[in-house]
């Protein structure tokens, strides 16, 4: 029979288990699900604030197996941060998007998000987008991300092979880890680790970003063609561990968002 030293030092090991597969609050967590009817988009992270709905962004009600979700029917639909608000501090970071391609480019080029210092990309950001040349298979798509540290040159993360494909008209929640401490940058795809890269980007926390925008990047008229559900950035790099087996968070909605919700539940 364990004694009561054994069963004490079992429950904080359990104890500290749990806690490592908690991810900490997110920064930016965008839910279409939590915002029906909003001209524009509200922030239910810790940064707080919204971004405004420029053009034609469309707000749709779950139905026939898709979530809730804003979609981009046209050229210049997207959301994007005004004065400033809201505004992030990476160093070591996740950004999870949950989105669907609905058909072809409207331009050369197609930007998923950007997150960025000012001027846009020419200090630190993040952009992820879809390339003329990348398209494939009647309108799959494959993604692409480029990053950029304080003080060095934008590099582009492993992209444009068929493991970063989103094919038309489906549903994938796609991952983007990048832990600066070990300058490790991760792609995931529908929980699946499917590209990695080692990088020394040296992302500086004390570099403001406020230039968010979802639907496009720098270029408001090379915005995606697509759907997005919930798009979500935590200043902490996680783990593959809680990215899979679904890093529960409680954003400041109170409302709780896992992995495995982002990519069920409707």
């Amino acid at each position: 029979m364990l004694d009561m030293k054994m069963l004490a030092t079992l429950s904080i090991l359990t104890l500290i288990c749990a806690m490592s597969s908690v991810a900490q609050e997110p920064v930016l967590h965008f839910d279409a699900s939590n915002n029906p009817g909003h001209p524009n988009w509200t922030n239910l992270g810790t940064a707080g604030g919204e971004l405004e709905r420029v053009g034609n962004t469309q707000f749709e009600p779950a139905d026939d197996g898709n979530p809730a979700r804003y979609t981009s029917p046209e050229m210049g639909a997207i959301f994007l941060s005004e004065d400033g608000e809201p505004s992030v501090n990476l160093e070591s970071w996740t950004i999870v998007m949950h989105c669907k391609n609905n058909g072809d480019l409207f331009g050369a080029e197609e930007q998923l998000f950007v997150i960025s210092a000012e001027p846009m990309q020419l200090d630190q950001a993040i952009r992820s987008w879809i390339d003329s040349d990348w398209v494939v298979n009647d309108g799959t798509g494959r993604i692409g991300l480029i990053i950029k540290g304080t003080a060095t040159v934008q590099e582009i993360a492993p992209s444009n092979t068929p493991e970063t494909e989103i094919g038309l008209d489906e549903w994938h929640t796609v991952a983007f880890v990048y832990d600066n401490d070990l300058g490790l940058y991760e792609g995931y795809l529908d929980g699946e680790l499917v590209s990695e890269k080692v990088t020394d980007q040296d992302f500086d926390a004390r570099v403001e970003m406020p230039l968010i925008r979802i639907f496009t990047g720098d270029g408001i008229e090379r915005n995606f063609n697509g759907s997005v559900s919930t798009f979500t950035v935590y200043d902490e790099a996680l783990s593959a561990e809680q990215l899979i087996a679904g890093a529960a968070v409680e954003p400041t909605s109170k409302l709780a968002v896992t992995w495995g919700n982002v990519k069920t539940t409707y």
